[in-house]
């Protein structure tokens, strides 16, 4: 299983993060600034990392079975630990997997987004993959699953056996 979250950055100043902008220490491009939202209580805020080729997102997975509901992947901001619970379960999450073993700018700590993390790279980097759904990590019920069409950062929710697209995202703690 991979680890959460990575190097913790402590210069945060407006001058030194540009969104959009690449960040090759990180691994990609500097996607935006969350707020940390844990299940435990609040935490430090962190930043979005995607990779900065777009040839290097997946496409054509599902997110896992229909049916099936998962404990602990129905987070909305904290796509690590929805990644986390779905590689736990007993069941197959082709999505999950695919970011999880994706090793990209030095760094083995990708995630599937969650559902508010996918909004904020959408929101940002709108062209950056290609138009088209891509998955969240955030489960909607036993049969559904979060997921983000770009550019336009619509939402909706599919299937989990529907194959979409997937985009790895890691988070940089920043304190």
């Amino acid at each position: 299983m991979t680890k959460a979250t990575s190097k913790i950055i402590i210069r945060t100043d407006p001058e030194f993060l540009r969104l959009g902008q690449p960040w090759p220490e990180q691994g990609g491009l500097f996607a935006g600034h969350l707020p940390a939202i844990c299940r435990d209580g609040p935490g430090p805020d962190y930043f979005l990392i995607v990779p900065d080729d777009p040839k290097l997102f997946g496409a054509d997975l599902a997110w896992g079975p229909y049916g099936k509901k998962i404990d602990g992947a129905d987070h909305k901001q904290d796509g690590a630990a929805n990644t986390q619970a779905l590689l736990a379960s007993e069941h197959s999450h082709p999505a999950a997997k695919f970011c999880a073993e994706f090793r990209h700018g030095g760094h083995a700590d990708w995630h599937l987004p969650a559902q508010r993390e996918l909004a904020v790279i959408c929101a940002v980097l709108p062209d950056l993959p290609a138009a088209g759904w891509y998955w969240s990590s955030t489960q909607y019920s036993s049969d559904g699953a979060w997921y983000s069409y770009f550019p336009s950062g619509v939402q909706n929710v599919n299937g989990k056996d529907y194959k979409g697209r997937v985009l790895p995202v890691r988070k940089v703690l920043a304190i």
